[in-house]
């Protein structure tokens, strides 16, 4: 994403293959520099798929939104709407068909301009489903 004249941006790291389950860190909502989160999802899929977000908070889960997705599309969550002011938050993100997620945040960084910061997302095996 770039802004101010293509002088400022950033980026995330690609995925090469979509996944069933996204594990996304480092979200937050408010605090005094105002952080606000977005999860991204796209559905890469020619049907759709139904998507579930869940919450990990310094209070425990928080069931997030579920929603159907239609084939090939993508849609936003804005984070806030979804969980109090001054949260910390990382999300997992499940599709019932393999998807592609990431989450984006934006804070005041004292210049009047925001800030950003894509994440680093990771597909894996929950460890409690790793066998030894």
């Amino acid at each position: 994403m770039y802004r101010n004249n293509r002088r400022e941006g950033s980026d995330s790291i690609g995925t090469t293959t979509p996944a069933a389950d996204y594990y996304l860190a480092e979200g937050a909502t408010g605090y005094n520099v105002g952080y606000i989160t977005y999860v991204l999802v796209q559905n890469p899929q020619n049907s759709p798929t139904n998507v579930t977000l869940t919450y990990m908070t310094q209070n425990g889960q928080v069931p997030g939104p579920s929603f159907q997705m239609p084939a090939n599309s993508r849609k936003t969550v804005k984070v806030n709407d979804q969980l109090p002011p001054n949260s910390d938050v990382s999300t997992q993100v499940h599709g019932s068909a393999p998807i592609i997620a990431e989450r984006a945040m934006y804070w005041d960084n004292g210049t009047g301009r925001p800030a950003t910061t894509p994440s680093a997302w990771a597909s894996h095996t929950p460890p409690s489903t790793c066998q030894t």
